[in-house]
C-alpha cells in the first residue's frame, strides 16, 4: 500500500504512487511576469534584515561586556536591586490594600 505523501512545491500537492491527486496551484511562480524581480527583492530585503539584526546584537553584547562586575561586588548589586524590587512590590500591595478606605471619603479632601 501507498501513503500518501504531501509535498509543498510552489503549492500544494498531493501525490499518491506518483499520481498526482490534488494541486492547489496550477502557475509555477516562473510563469508570472515580474515575479522574480519582486522574489529576488523580498529575499534580499529578509537576508539583509537579519545581517542587520545580528550584526547589532554582536555589537550591543560587545558594549555590555565592557560592563561586566564581578566578585564580591556583584554580590552587593545583585542584593540591592533584588531588595529594591520587593521594595517596589510591597509599595504597590499597601497601595491596594489602601485603596478602599480613601474611596468612601467622598468630598472630605
Amino acid at each position: 500500500m501507498l501513503a500518501p505523501r504531501l509535498s509543498l512545491t510552489c503549492g500544494l500537492t498531493l501525490t499518491c504512487g506518483g499520481t498526482s491527486l490534488f494541486s492547489a496551484w496550477q502557475y509555477t511562480p516562473s510563469d508570472i511576469p515580474g515575479s522574480g524581480e519582486v522574489s529576488s527583492a523580498v529575499s534580499t530585503a529578509v537576508f539583509e534584515t537579519w545581517d542587520f539584526l545580528k550584526r547589532a546584537g554582536s555589537a550591543y553584547s560587545a558594549m555590555l561586556h565592557r560592563f561586566r562586575i564581578r566578585g564580591v561586588k556583584r554580590i552587593v548589586i545583585d542584593l540591592l536591586d533584588d531588595g529594591v524590587t520587593f521594595g517596589i512590590i510591597a509599595c504597590f500591595v499597601m497601595l491596594a490594600y489602601a485603596l478602599p478606605p480613601f474611596s468612601g471619603t467622598g468630598d472630605v479632601w
